[in-house]
């Protein structure tokens, strides 16, 4: 049984509610959450096989990711998205999903009772997280087109403000403002 305050103020993740709803009710889909159905290239596989006796997957690597990993990806932004990465300007992070990144993202950049500001719909679990790290989510509605109210964002932002979470298709994106 959980104690904690921290963990019990948290809504009870939607994924699994919908799992149970989808099991009492056979021949329901959910199209709530785009999980992966499909395995990684089999060139994946193959590297990984190739290469297992070299890498050191016994040891804890940075947050941030592996080292040699980060640099190819690097270097992809550069050729083929002319996305330059520069120290002290912009980063990669290399993290095992979504939530991990948006976790580690708003752990690095908040203290507790400060604020960010997530424009509904947003994913349930950033909100929680922000919780969880004892920050406070200010939910900013969005106009009927799904877009942005940039005047209603600006009249939300307070000193306590770190950050504005978008939520697009397949990614996040955070303005951190601090």
């Amino acid at each position: 049984m959980c104690n904690s305050k921290r963990i019990l103020s948290v809504q009870d993740p939607i994924i699994p509610i919908i799992g149970q709803l989808i099991n009492k009710t056979p021949g329901t889909v959910s199209l709530g959450q785009g999980i992966v159905h499909y395995p990684p290239p089999q060139k994946v596989f193959n590297d990984l096989k190739s290469n297992i006796d070299s890498l050191e997957v016994s040891k804890y690597y940075p947050v941030g990711g592996i080292k040699p990993l980060v640099e190819l990806l690097k270097d992809k932004l550069l050729k083929e998205n002319s996305i330059k990465i520069e120290d002290g300007v912009n980063d990669v992070l290399v993290s095992a999903g979504a939530n991990m990144a948006f976790f580690n993202s708003i752990l690095t950049i908040t203290d507790p009772g400060d604020e960010i500001i997530l424009l509904a719909p947003y994913y349930f679990n950033y909100e929680m997280a922000i919780k969880i790290i004892g920050c406070k989510p200010v939910i900013v509605p969005t106009d009927s087109a799904w877009q942005p109210d940039l005047e209603l964002i600006k009249s939300k932002i307070t000193s306590k403000t770190k950050a504005v979470v978008i939520v697009r298709q397949k990614s996040f994106v955070s303005c951190h403002l601090g």
